[in-house]
């Protein structure tokens, strides 16, 4: 019990130090105005590969994004639980992976190798519409 409360405490501290220390702002001037990638602003810019950190992932450049992304796990490839893949972590056996295209703006086709399994990811974009475009990716 005491080891459990002692666990609840550090990681309510944790959180508390996490949020405190993300709320701290900068005192100089915002490099860009806060809309300048909106989608009436920037068509182009505003759907984008803009997650960091996830083997695949989709987001808007807005104040509250709308976020899709890749998940995958391998059943009966080893004994036990399969691991889900989601997010790229150093020494998961994952790669190589990578962008074989990317244009940053309206296309993008990458590889991921995770043991015998190999994806390929693509992503296409056009511009038009009120919200920056329309926008598919397959698997």
């Amino acid at each position: 019990g005491l080891s459990g409360c002692w666990l609840l405490a550090w990681h309510r501290a944790l959180a508390w130090h996490r949020a405190r220390r993300a709320v701290t702002l900068h005192s100089a001037p915002p490099a860009l105005p806060p809309d300048s990638s909106s989608p009436a602003v920037a068509p182009d810019l505003f759907w984008g590969t803009y997650r960091p950190h996830v083997y695949f992932g989709m987001k808007t450049r807005s104040p509250k994004p709308l976020l899709t992304g890749l998940m995958w796990a391998q059943q009966g490839a080893t004994p036990g639980t399969p691991k889900l893949r989601h997010t790229c972590e150093q020494g998961d056996g994952v790669g190589p992976y990578g962008w074989e295209f990317h244009d940053g703006l309206s296309f993008g086709r990458q590889h991921i190798h995770d043991g015998a399994l190999r994806l390929t990811t693509e992503f296409v974009k056009r511009p038009g519409g009120q919200h920056g475009g329309d926008w598919s990716w397959r698997v």
